[in-house]
């Protein structure tokens, strides 16, 4: 078992199934980029400069990226949601969010592959 599925195991059941999802998501479809814990993070991290990581909280979980300028493009695409200039967070209810999620991802990790270390 390698430090991120160690984090995920430590985790309340309904965060460990959002983070067994998204890392799940990340892993077959982003393999090329590595994964480790960042800050105490699951973060996959293809240079020093940009990022993508997860972390969860009592009611939520929050996506971290360095892409400032994706997130405030997206943001009014999703009112619901609270963002912070390198974040968002997602209620563990909003099931809904899964699929708009794993497109950001796609997204966030295509952004990164064309202009690295913004």
């Amino acid at each position: 078992m390698n430090a991120v599925d160690t984090f995920i195991a430590q985790q309340t059941p309904v965060a460990a199934a959002w983070l067994s999802d998204l890392i799940g998501y990340m892993r077959m479809h982003h393999p090329e980029l590595p994964e480790s814990l960042y800050y105490g993070m699951p973060a996959y991290r293809p240079n020093k400069h940009d990022f993508i990581a997860f972390s969860v909280h009592t009611a939520h979980f929050t996506v971290h990226s360095l892409d400032f300028s994706y997130l405030a493009g997206i943001r009014s695409a999703f009112p619901k949601n609270h963002f912070n200039k390198a974040s968002f967070l997602v209620k563990y209810g909003e099931k809904a969010m899964r699929e708009p999620l794993y497109r950001i991802l796609d997204d966030l990790v295509l952004r990164m592959k064309e202009t690295p270390a913004r």
